[in-house]
């Protein structure tokens, strides 16, 4: 979504007067925010529907006694609820800069989807990766692989799931994704 903007936007010319008004930075940084707000207005929208229907459920699940007790509390605590925005909100910036500046060196809707192959490879190796962390979540390739930026936002959710690895390996995952998220938007403005 956020190259796909870009593109149409330069292909309708509309990106010569905006840049004509604010600097590139400025530019890329109310992009990644007005797509992250679409995206969360989605995501608001999920988890509304969530909640109804759970509450929907819920009393029809007190009425049957063979039903196992469900305990919300073991699903949505506070700190998996934390997590989430961390890496969500980090991996989103990160990710989003980087499909930003893909759409920004293409002319074309056929160019931009030729040249997101590289940008959208680290999402998809993560995303695999997540299924032999989620079995192996203390293995030395669970560790480098929650640690590398470009997979931590899933690789690190997945091991903090799955078991409670050290507390600093955790933070050292949040400060490299940080520090990658902010690098990407300066390079991404350049």
């Amino acid at each position: 979504q956020m190259a796909m903007a870009i593109v149409e936007e330069k292909n309708s010319r509309l990106v010569e007067l905006v840049i004509g008004a604010v600097t590139a930075t400025e530019y890329m940084v109310g992009k990644i925010v007005g797509v992250l707000g679409t995206g969360l207005t989605q995501l608001s929208i999920w988890m509304l529907m969530v909640a109804i229907t759970i509450l929907g459920i819920l009393p029809g699940l007190a009425m049957g006694a063979a039903v196992v007790e469900l305990d919300l509390a073991n699903v949505l605590d506070f700190r998996t609820l934390a997590y989430f925005s961390v890496f969500f909100f980090f991996g989103y910036l990160m990710y989003a800069t980087i499909f930003a500046a893909v759409g920004a060196t293409c002319d074309n809707i056929q160019e931009m989807q030729q040249a997101m192959f590289p940008a959208i490879m680290p999402v998809v190796m993560a995303f695999m990766s997540t299924l032999y962390i989620m079995t192996n979540p203390n293995s030395f390739a669970s560790q480098v692989l929650s640690l590398f930026p470009f997979s931590t936002p899933l690789t690190m959710f997945a091991r903090v799931n799955v078991s409670e690895p050290p507390l600093w390996e955790v933070w050292l995952g949040i400060l490299l994704l940080a520090g990658t998220s902010a690098f990407t938007i300066w390079g991404a403005a350049k």
